[in-house]
């Protein structure tokens, strides 16, 4: 779990920079992470499975809600076994893409320093990761 844990923060720390940027002045100029991640060239794996969940249309929307994104870069899916992402892509496994993605959506913003301070961290599946 520790691997995992290096993993995540180590290919995704710089999406949980986005808060103060995705929140423009005026909120028509804000930006949202689903539209932050579309703009990066390195998240497009990352994409390609967020737009096919319910959680991709939550972090698409302006909303008052923040939260911390941990998005694999396309590196870290490159390590993935051969076959994970069709098999994630699959309709068949909806339930378990968005279960995965819960797992990298935390339902507050917080800069990278303060996460490195924790040994659990509660997700938006409810479960804690270490």
């Amino acid at each position: 779990m520790k691997t995992f844990r290096t993993l995540l923060l180590a290919t995704s720390t710089f999406l949980c920079f986005l808060s103060p940027a995705l929140n423009g002045a005026n909120p028509a100029e804000a930006k949202t992470i689903g539209r932050t991640v579309r703009e990066m060239p390195d998240l497009s794996n990352f994409l390609q499975l967020l737009e096919k969940t319910g959680i991709g249309s939550t972090l698409s929307e302006n909303t008052s809600t923040s939260y911390t994104v941990f998005a694999p870069t396309d590196a870290a899916f490159k390590k993935l076994p051969k076959g994970t992402v069709e098999t994630l892509l699959d309709p068949r496994n909806d339930d378990r893409l968005e279960e995965v993605f819960g797992f990298h959506v935390k339902e507050i913003s917080e800069a990278p320093i303060f996460i490195e301070k924790y040994s659990i961290l509660r997700m938006t599946t409810r479960q804690f990761i270490s």
